[in-house]
Formats: structure tokens, C-alpha cells, sequence
């Protein structure tokens, strides 16, 4: 992973939220369940791939072209994703660009970006933020979810990871 990581999303907007899981079909009716170790956000350009490692205590960032995963399934289920975007973005239609990126905690490699939490600021004041501490995986919310995150950290005596600011404007 090569230090300009997020200047490929410069200009871009936030097109979908992903999350992907497995469907069971029983009378005709489809229940999905979320494989909350996975979430994909899709730009005007790039796709990026965001998945809890470590014990659900960070997550692991890269590009991919498609959804790509591969669920343990049993017999009956089927592979499945769900578009997020209408919940997650306050209005699909607005200018959804990312101005600025916070990464809490930040390890960087080569070939890895692996992070503690990400904030997504986009041009309309919405914050999306990624918490892969979540019991089960990734969660997605906002300012409230990131204060929790942060309030969490200091409940639990930890620090809350230094944070760095990448500005896309």
C-alpha cells in the first residue's frame, strides 16, 4: 500500500454502501444475514474493501475491483449483498464527495493499510464513521457512533489512537 492511498478517491463521491452475507429462501421469501466482518464502499472510480481483523479490533482497507468474499456456507444458503447507501447517506442524491479522511491508529505497510477506525467526512457535513470493534464486525454510523467509539476507549482506560487527517479537496 503505497502512501497515496486515498488520493485515488480525490474528487470522488460516495456512489454505494455495501455489506455482503448469505440468504436463505424459504417459502418463497428470501432472509438475508449480514457478514458484518465485510463492507464495501464503491466511489465514482474505485471500490474500496474494509474487513475486521485482529479479533474484531482492526480493520484491514484495500481496493478491489468487484465484491469479492468467500463465506463458509451450508447447504440451502446463497451468497447475498445489500446496498446500505440509502440508510447510510443522509441524501443519496447530494453531492456525497469526501473532503477529508480521519484514520485512528494507522499501520501502514507496503502492501496493507490497517487502521483502528476510519471517519469519512463528505462535502455536505455528513460523517460516516467505521468501528471494527463492534462485537460482530464493522459498524456504521456517524459522529454519535465515533464519540461512543471514543468515550468506549477511555470507559476502558485505552488510549484513544492517534488520529491522522488526509484532506482531498
Amino acid at each position: 500500500m503505497n502512501k497515496d492511498f486515498f488520493t485515488l478517491l480525490k474528487g470522488d463521491l460516495i456512489t454505494d454502501i455495501q455489506q455482503i452475507g448469505f440468504a436463505d429462501i424459504e417459502d418463497g421469501i428470501a432472509d438475508m444475514s449480514i457478514s458484518h466482518q465485510f463492507l464495501f464502499i464503491e466511489f465514482d472510480s474505485q471500490m474500496l474493501k474494509f474487513e475486521s481483523v485482529d479479533q474484531f479490533s482492526k480493520m484491514q482497507i484495500d481496493y478491489v475491483d468487484e465484491i469479492e468474499f468467500e463465506p463458509i456456507l451450508d447447504e440451502g444458503l446463497i451468497n447475498a449483498k445489500n446496498s446500505i447507501s440509502e440508510i447510510v447517506l443522509n441524501d443519496t442524491l447530494a453531492d456525497n464527495k469526501v473532503i477529508s479522511i480521519d484514520l485512528f491508529g494507522i499501520e501502514k505497510s507496503e502492501k496493507l493499510l490497517r487502521l483502528q477506525a476510519i471517519t469519512f467526512h463528505l462535502v455536505d457535513g455528513q460523517e460516516i464513521f467505521l468501528d471494527p470493534t463492534y462485537i460482530f464486525g464493522i459498524n456504521i454510523g456517524g459522529e454519535k457512533l465515533r464519540k461512543k467509539w471514543q468515550e468506549n476507549l477511555i470507559y476502558l482506560s485505552k488510549p484513544v489512537p492517534e488520529k491522522r487527517t488526509v484532506f482531498l479537496k
